[in-house]
């Protein structure tokens, strides 16, 4: 097996500075405030996406080629604009279709025409009734639902995996709008009432999760590692314009203090990210449990860098008009995505410690009396 290098290799370097390129002169901050706004898919990201054939690269684990670490580099640098489009849902969704759907419609969304996201989180039951299959509850999180042509909502219940699939059509109507910090990223929620599984507008596969969770895990630390990068890379330029007492505030040593904690946190962040997706391809060491590390550590320094970087700027980094509020937002959202940074941190122990953990049970306490 080879060995995980630390550095990314020719065409992954390639890939970062021209997807980084594009979306700066797509994305600029002017089209961040649009989008919080019209609350809107940015078409023009959107394009650029599927022109360039980016949202068809993420691969079943099962079927080997993933290009997982090429994926991490594309979420990250949308990260770094906090682009309106719902990148890592529809790759994730895609991911469930490639071992479900049929070829027309992976073609379909792979080539950008039609569009999935995911609803992260659900309260839904099953019943039957004369031999048909029903399902009622409550479908939550789920980004850009109205603009979505297939809500994909993973299931684990009673130790056993499943998804639900919904073309959205024919339900937009129990689609409602929910208020969210975050602005640039519009959530719905979906009731469904006695809905019918009828195997075409909706139907329900049983689909082995724990590879799902672990791709999903890593794409959303990737996406909390652009939001440090970004938020870490305007407090430099910051400290390097502002001036106290006649000083660039950057030659301060508390501020320079700050500035490394920011770097160390950010770096940290990366190196977990990319031997995650090494580790989760190649199946090397932990490779179970290397995205969930990589998902909490990100969620935690993400968001101390965002509010370090808020500090740093003083006052201005609290008012409306300076973007960082909207990346402590993100990160914020991004954070709870799937499990809480505290749900992922009590897997971890779990995975390392076995039956002392409080996953299994209390022993833990004892240990540490």
């Amino acid at each position: 097996m080879e060995k995980f290098k630390f550095e990314l290799d020719f065409e992954e370097n390639l890939m970062q500075s021209t997807i980084s390129k594009a979306l700066k002169k797509s994305y600029p901050p002017s089209v961040l405030r649009e989008a919080v706004e019209e609350r809107k898919i940015n078409q023009q990201v959107h394009e650029f996406l599927s022109d360039q054939g980016l949202l068809s690269m993420l691969n079943p684990l099962k079927q080997g080629d993933v290009n997982l670490m090429l994926c991490t580099i594309l979420v990250n640098e949308a990260g770094r604009r906090l682009i309106s489009f719902p990148l890592i849902e529809h790759l994730m969704a895609l991911y469930v279709l490639k071992e479900e759907a049929t070829s027309k419609e992976i073609e379909d969304f792979e080539a950008g025409e039609k569009i999935a996201t995911l609803g992260w989180k659900e309260n839904v039951e099953f019943e039957v009734n004369d031999g048909v299959h029903y399902v009622n509850g409550l479908v939550k999180s789920i980004p850009f639902a109205d603009e979505s042509d297939q809500i994909i909502v993973p299931i684990r219940k009673d130790g056993q995996d499943q998804v639900l699939i919904l073309k959205t059509e024919g339900i937009k109507d129990q689609l409602r709008s929910v208020k969210t910090q975050d602005l640039t990223y519009p959530l719905y929620e979906l009731n469904l009432e006695n809905v019918k599984i009828d195997h075409v507008s909706t139907r329900l596969i049983h689909l082995d999760l724990e590879d799902f969770y672990r791709v999903a895990d890593l794409l959303i630390a990737a996406e909390l590692l652009g939001i440090s990068q970004e938020s870490l890379q305007m407090t430099l330029d910051y400290t390097k314009e502002r001036k106290q007492f006649g000083v660039e505030i950057g030659k301060f040593q508390a501020v320079k203090h700050m500035l490394a904690d920011m770097h160390l946190l950010s770096e940290s962040s990366k190196v977990s990210i990319e031997f995650g997706a090494w580790s989760v391809e190649n199946e090397g060491e932990d490779h179970d449990i290397v995205s969930t590390i990589a998902k909490a550590y990100s969620a935690d320094a993400a968001i101390r860098v965002v509010e370090s970087s808020i500090q740093v700027h003083g006052a201005v980094g609290f008012t409306w008009e300076h973007d960082l509020h909207f990346y402590l937002k993100r990160a914020y959202r991004l954070a709870n995505m799937n499990k809480t940074a505290y749900e992922e941190r009590e897997k971890v122990a779990s995975y390392f410690m076995g039956d002392l953990s409080p996953v299994n049970n209390k022993k833990i306490e004892t240990v540490f009396s």
